[in-house]
């Protein structure tokens, strides 16, 4: 497998309502806009891009006139069809010819022969509308493959993988990505060698806020955000934070699997505003010693902050989820299935569970839509 240069690491981000106290972005769609170009060259098969844009468009018709009643309805419409054609899509000096017309599924599909290229278009059976793209059966799903950055990550291999995932305990995209990864690390188990970390943010968090007017000085800020005593702030709040804490020390005393079965839980039972209470009965239920965590959270919070704060500045983490596979910045899919195949693209040799298909646990997780992160 072919090593790849190291990329300096970087995160995108989007913007959610559901954080209005922050300043998140998002990234935007292409624009279309529409053809005002007049006559068109009825050429479909020239530029592919067409081709694709005028499937995505797929029930976009183009207006005939008046609908037919007739028992030569076939002639009637393709007829009416290769009028509007000539008259109207191909170059001017030029005609289409009618190749075949057939019935098919409730409309009639009409091959023109142009230029030499036979081109099928289709019609309603009224012969009201015509479309210059394939029809798309609702019934047959459409395989859209992979994203261009999942398809071109290529992890550096190394015998046993690294995955360092960095969230914000209560950010929906961050709990997206444990969603999607944690099938992957129980299928892969001691092959590879996952952490969870947390976006963590310095003094300058509560100066930018403040310089935004989003609060009136530092110290109201500090209060709802930080640390007491410190200058390590959460985007979601001083809650957040002591989650981030509560988490670290799960991962210093128990199991991952213990870990991973607190952490998928936690975010759907409890929120940033009542977690401080909220975590006890969700930890017992996995079988974690809620007094073995508030015991390193009283005498080990400021040092597990610290480390996870040098670890957000050497890898210049901003924004949640933020993924690492190998030291290698990734930012594809985050379905299992889009995980595993990262991930595995990272082994010197590959195991046997890379070639077996993993059961996708939460089908949301499929789309690298978004991150929670301050600007």
């Amino acid at each position: 497998m072919v090593r790849k240069d190291k990329h300096k690491h970087h995160t995108d981000s989007v913007k959610s309502d559901e954080h209005k106290d922050h300043a998140v972005t998002q990234s935007s769609d292409y624009e279309h806009k529409p053809d005002t170009s007049g006559k068109r060259d009825f050429n479909l098969w020239m530029p592919l891009a067409i081709i694709f844009a005028l499937l995505f468009i797929g029930a976009m018709g183009v207006l005939l006139s008046k609908p037919v009643e007739s028992d030569s309805a076939l002639d009637v419409i393709s007829e009416k069809v290769i009028d509007y054609v000539n008259n109207n899509l191909v170059e001017q000096g030029t005609k289409a010819t009618v190749k075949s017309v057939e019935q098919m599924n409730g409309i009639y599909k009409i091959v023109l022969t142009y230029q030499a290229q036979d081109i099928p278009v289709y019609t309603t059976t009224d012969g009201q509308y015509i479309f210059l793209s394939q029809p798309l059966n609702t019934s047959t799903p459409i395989d859209r493959g992979q994203s261009e950055t999942q398809k071109n990550f290529d992890a550096p291999d190394v015998e046993k993988p690294n995955v360092k995932l960095f969230v914000m305990s209560f950010c929906p995209y961050g709990h997206q990505a444990e969603k999607g990864i944690v099938p992957v690390i129980s299928f892969l188990k001691n092959k590879i060698n996952p952490e969870l970390h947390y976006v963590i943010y310095g003094k300058e968090y509560c100066n930018n806020l403040v310089s935004a007017g989003y609060y009136s000085d530092i110290e109201t800020c500090q209060a709802k955000n930080c640390m007491n005593g410190t200058s390590y702030c959460s985007m979601h709040g001083i809650s957040e934070l002591n989650e981030d804490v509560r988490q670290l020390c799960i991962t210093k005393i128990y199991s991952s699997d213990t870990l991973w079965s607190y952490v998928l839980q936690i975010a759907d039972r409890c929120s940033s505003v009542n977690v401080d209470t909220c975590w006890k009965p969700v930890a017992e239920s996995v079988g974690i010693d809620t007094d073995k965590i508030e015991q390193c959270f009283n005498t080990e919070a400021k040092m597990l902050i610290e480390s996870e704060a040098k670890l957000n500045e050497k890898y210049v983490v901003s924004g949640s989820p933020t993924i690492f596979i190998n030291e290698e910045p990734y930012e594809g899919s985050r379905s299992a299935d889009a995980f595993q195949q990262a991930i595995c693209s990272g082994f010197v040799t590959m195991p046997e569970e890379c070639s077996q298909q993993i059961q996708e646990s939460d089908p949301s997780t499929a789309a690298p839509s978004g991150g929670c992160e301050v600007q």
